[in-house]
């Protein structure tokens, strides 16, 4: 069994599990090159941890965990400002088969941050915001996808390479050889009622039959 443990910050690939308990700069991204390898999704030049126990499992998604873009926005201390993915590889004793299981945490979708918060410093806020965008963009493509795959439109081509999310969840998304959960969480507060909304929407449509 091993285990591998990656970030999509602003479209950008980041591998988690490198290197030592600092985080390791993204580097060119030519480094990380997507592409297909007998039906599924390969990401190249991903630091693969041989997992032998509970204690070294657990001890990589803290490490990963760790090292997760987080930063404040106005509703939150600490904001997940990416996408993470954990990739658990599966091989049985005669190595002759072999499965994979793809967790992944998303970052929400945001909206623009209150004008009237004057007292937030100017660059951090467009930081935050080109985040939001980066963010947004990824989660409406998953939606667009997810909605193309329950449809079954006859012919058409399923835009994956419009994000680094999609492209990643090619595999997992609509083929045939998988099978895919999504579990939305939401908040009882009345003040996140529209973020609450939103989320089950997302989850209703992303129902495939």
């Amino acid at each position: 069994m091993e285990l591998a443990c990656l970030e999509i910050y602003n479209d950008n690939i980041t591998d988690l599990l490198s290197g030592g308990e600092k985080r390791q700069p993204s580097g060119d991204q030519q480094k990380f090159n997507i592409h297909m390898e007998n039906g599924r999704v390969v990401v190249q030049n991903l630091c693969w941890t041989a997992i032998e126990s509970h204690e070294t499992f657990w001890g990589c998604i803290r490490k990963a965990y760790s090292l997760r873009t987080v930063d404040k926005n106005f509703w939150n201390e600490r904001s997940s400002r990416s996408h993470c993915i954990y990739r658990l590889k599966l091989v049985n004793s005669s190595k002759q088969k072999e499965g994979l299981l793809t967790f992944v945490d998303l970052a929400g979708s945001e909206r623009s941050e209150p004008t009237q918060d004057a007292g937030a410093d100017i660059q951090h806020k467009k930081k935050i915001q080109n985040e939001a965008n980066f963010i947004n963009k990824s989660l409406t493509t998953l939606g667009r996808i997810v909605r193309m795959i329950a449809d079954k439109s006859p012919n058409t081509a399923i835009p994956y390479r419009e994000s680094k999310l999609t492209r990643l969840l090619q595999d997992s998304l609509g083929a045939a050889s998988s099978q895919t959960l999504l579990f939305v969480n939401v908040c009882p507060s009345s003040e996140n009622f529209l973020q609450t909304k939103e989320s089950l929407i997302f989850g209703s449509k992303a129902v495939l039959n």
